[in-house]
């Protein structure tokens, strides 16, 4: 897998995690940024503080409630989307994912 993640500012390896757990933790706990583990030299998995990443995911629910709203409000109102719709709503969903992401990797709220 060729993962790409240019926004982390903290990285290390499977054997830098397994020395310094605690030192790494802690790191990301107090910094609010994710820190990237590499294997083999390639991205393997992220380290997010739990606060963090509820934060991603209570935006991620909202962006997603707000959408449902606008479908259903559609709806009533006799309107109906295609595939090229339901495509842009996908495309909508995952920029926003990505958009949290990033906002968590650079420390700012949502």
């Amino acid at each position: 897998m060729d993962t790409q993640i240019n926004v982390i500012k903290g990285v290390t390896n499977i054997t830098g995690l397994r020395t310094k757990t605690k030192e790494i933790v802690e790191r990301v706990r107090t910094s609010q940024r994710p820190m990237l583990v590499t294997s083999g030299g390639e991205a393997a998995v992220i380290i997010l503080d739990a606060g963090a990443y509820q934060q991603m995911i209570d935006y991620i629910e909202e962006l997603e409630a707000e959408e449902i709203i606008r479908l259903a409000n559609e709806a009533e109102q006799g309107g109906s989307f295609e595939l090229e719709e339901g495509i842009r709503i996908f495309e909508e969903r995952a920029d926003a994912i990505i958009a949290a992401q990033r906002a968590i990797e650079q420390g700012q709220r949502l």
